[in-house]
């Protein structure tokens, strides 16, 4: 059997595999030297070129809400010439683009991963977690006709809505609460005891807390007409 010596810049080691991880990138000189059992000395000597191992940077970008759907945009801010990239996320969206288009419908913590090859073959990974909120994206009409022909029939938040809690009161100009809920998808149909009021300009008192804490409190004056 033969007997094997490598060197590699000042580490001598014998066997008949070597491995070695170099500080830092650049052409290294390596050595190797085989004695038979009949005593045949030969060595080889080879310039060996280390690349620095690719450490991808990912960028992600909120673009706004698509329906009820958060946009985000993930892309491969790296700036180095690649082979090929593979995006993988932990709610199913992949892609091999310098970009990845993601939609959520929900408040989560998103998690991407981007695994990336060089052009110098060389493969190199990164994952970012984080947090995304869903902006709820409503409005309050001023006025609205419960008059039973199906247009205009309740007074209620409009829009993308999703809150930690909701609580909405009416009041009419006496500071009689005609309507409250804590439902932020159920309205105001314009009754009181079962019965429409009469045609006026109520008071409305909101208080929400926002899925990130963030709490607020609207107020403010609609009009019943029919």
């Amino acid at each position: 059997n033969n007997q094997y010596i490598w060197q590699f810049d000042s580490e001598i080691k014998s066997g008949q595999i070597f491995s070695r991880l170099a500080d830092s990138a650049g052409i290294y000189k390596i050595q190797v030297s085989s004695l038979s059992s009949f005593g045949c000395r030969d060595t080889l000597t080879r310039n060996v070129t280390f690349f620095n191992l690719p450490v991808p940077v990912i960028s992600l970008q909120q673009l706004g809400v698509n329906g009820s759907n958060l946009q985000i945009l993930a892309d491969d801010v790296t700036g180095i010439p690649v082979i090929s990239r593979n995006w993988l996320t932990n709610i199913g969206f992949t892609g091999q683009d310098k970009t990845l288009l993601i939609e959520i419908g929900d408040t989560l913590t998103l998690n991407v991963s981007l695994t990336l090859v060089d052009s110098n073959g060389c493969t190199g990974n990164a994952n970012i977690s984080n947090f995304f909120t869903i902006p709820n994206l409503y409005f309050l009409p001023n006025v609205f006709t419960p008059n039973e022909d199906n247009l205009n029939e309740t007074f209620k938040l409009e829009g993308f809505i999703k809150f930690k809690s909701f609580s909405m009161k009416i009041m009419n100009r006496w500071g009689v609460v005609v309507f409250d809920t804590n439902n932020p998808k159920v309205g105001w149909d314009g009754k009181y005891k079962g019965e429409y009021v009469v045609n006026d300009t109520y008071i409305y008192f909101i208080e929400l807390e926002e899925l990130d804490g963030d709490k607020v409190v609207k107020k403010g004056y609609i009009l019943i007409k029919r």
